[in-house]
């Protein structure tokens, strides 16, 4: 691997979806890049230094948390003291690499040392609040198998399943939409006025963060150590840390208003409509000719959106599973659907081998968390045992040990799956027991505060003795000048207790 890593005629990366290590000629990639690159919608090259981009984009995001959250230059400074111009590589996408599309790859960046990524983080916890329980978003499968083992409805034999994906969603989603968009949706949440200070202060880390982005493209230049510089100018930039929040946000205002419009107008019409960034789930009691008015209605909720629409009275797959209509849906009178696991053709099971350094419970956890997975999202033992079965194949094929197999699936059982869902009722909720309370503890962020090991002293004061409902977090921000502008609520021990 060290030999083909210094070799400057090839390249190598993974490929998307985990389908294994690429081995590509330095201009193949460089010709991947530039099909990326090309696109004068979305990127422009930056003809300034790279070290005078990293200047200014620095000065820009220290103005940004010195004005807007009054946080100190000197504190300013240090949470910027690292930062970079992120690279920006591809992924060659090797499902769906065609004749007509030689070069299909995904665009990334690393900007985990970004100025923005600063931005990024303090975002983060408050839009995270924002989808859940929402109405639309799912934060995993296993939150509509839940909802589907609690349905009591019937579903028809001539019922559709609409799966939907948003094409090209990320450059696709308009800035000043995403903006609007996640301002009305924390109002909404914390039942604010959009011209409270918070909603102020909100737009513009949101405006900077989206609007202010740069990376370099090293490879893309025969001259060792000279990198090109972009800019993205059109949708959401790539690399930021907050942008499966602001997906959701902005899909949920998009689209469920028009699930709720057809409900309005034609009551029992929309069995369920669910989705998870650019995926989408939905089961409708329509005949086609609505089906095809509603896809239209979708593809014009927003400017610049494109779904493609797969529809079946059968089955529908959604990110990992799939939802038929099988021998469960026949035998309980059509009202429990049928569930697999859904793993993709290509897909080599590539796990990490046993011979890695990795710590010994990440190389055995795992095996037992994919047997639980597989239960869950399986509707009958049969099927579980299946998916299991193919799982110690790619196990032992990858070298793993029967005794670490046997030892790690030897817990799971199908016969605990509702309490795998979280749909069995647990003895200490009906003992009456208080929940557990997550006690946020936000301190200013130092070197110094950090050696201090603070989170061990708060997290031994509770969870023990008298207060073992509490949990205590400790988080690193400007605390004082968040409260204040933001208005940021962390739950409080009740001194009762």
């Amino acid at each position: 691997m060290r030999t083909l890593r210094a070799r400057k005629d090839i390249v190598l990366r993974d490929a998307d979806k985990g389908l294994g290590l690429c081995v590509m000629s330095r201009e193949f990639y460089v010709s991947a890049l530039r099909v990326h690159l090309s696109d004068a919608g979305t990127y422009t090259s930056v003809e300034q230094p790279l070290d005078k981009v990293l200047e200014g984009w620095v000065a820009r995001t220290r103005a940004c948390l010195v004005e807007v959250l009054g946080i100190s230059d000197a504190h300013a400074n240090t949470l910027l003291l690292d930062a970079d111009v992120p690279a920006f590589y591809v992924l060659p996408k090797l499902h769906k690499m065609s004749s007509s599309a030689p070069f299909a790859s995904r665009p990334i960046t690393a900007a985990f040392r970004a100025p923005t990524r600063v931005l990024s983080d303090i975002l983060l916890p408050l839009l995270a609040p924002l989808t859940a329980e929402d109405g639309w978003t799912l934060h995993s499968s296993l939150e509509l198998v839940r909802a589907l083992e609690r349905r009591t409805e019937e579903v028809r034999p001539d019922d559709v399943f609409l799966a939907l994906d948003v094409e090209s969603l990320y450059p696709s989603m308009r800035v000043d939409l995403c903006v609007d968009f996640t301002v009305d949706r924390f109002c909404e949440f914390h039942h604010l006025s959009r011209m409270c200070s918070s909603a102020y202060a909100l737009r513009h880390l949101l405006q900077q963060l989206l609007t202010d982005n740069f990376f370099c493209v090293p490879g893309c230049d025969s001259r060792d150590g000279v990198h090109e510089v972009y800019t993205q100018t059109s949708g959401i930039a790539m690399g930021v840390g907050c942008c499966v929040h602001l997906a959701n946000i902005y899909c949920r205002r998009a689209f469920l208003p028009v699930f709720q419009r057809l409900a309005s107008a034609l009551p029992g019409c929309i069995l369920w409509a669910r989705g998870y960034v650019d995926d989408i789930s939905a089961c409708v009691r329509l005949p086609p000719s609505l089906v095809t008015a509603l896809v239209g209605l979708l593809n014009s909720a927003v400017p610049g959106l494109r779904l493609t629409c797969s529809t079946s009275t059968s089955d529908t797959q959604f990110l990992d599973m799939v939802i038929f209509k099988g021998e469960r849906w026949r035998t309980s009178e059509h009202r429990l659907l049928d569930l697999r696991v859904f793993a993709k053709p290509l897909n080599l099971h590539l796990y990490v081998p046993p011979s890695s350094a990795h710590a010994a419970a990440a190389l055995s956890g795992f095996i037992s968390g994919e047997g639980r997975r597989f239960v869950c999202l399986s509707s009958s033992e049969d099927l579980a045992l299946a998916q299991t079965k193919s799982f110690i194949d790619a196990l032992r094929a990858r070298g793993y040990p029967w005794a670490t197999i046997v030892q790690q699936l030897a817990g799971v059982s199908y016969s605990q799956r509702n309490r795998y869902l979280g749909l069995e009722v647990s003895a200490v909720a009906t003992s009456g027991a208080r929940d557990r309370r997550t006690v946020a503890f936000v301190l200013p962020h130092s070197p110094a505060a950090r050696a201090l090991r603070l989170s061990r002293t708060l997290q031994s004061a509770f969870g023990r003795g008298d207060t073992p409902h509490l949990r205590a977090v400790l988080a690193w921000r400007n605390s004082a000048n968040l409260a204040q502008r933001l208005k940021l609520s962390f739950p409080q021990p009740n001194p009762s207790v």
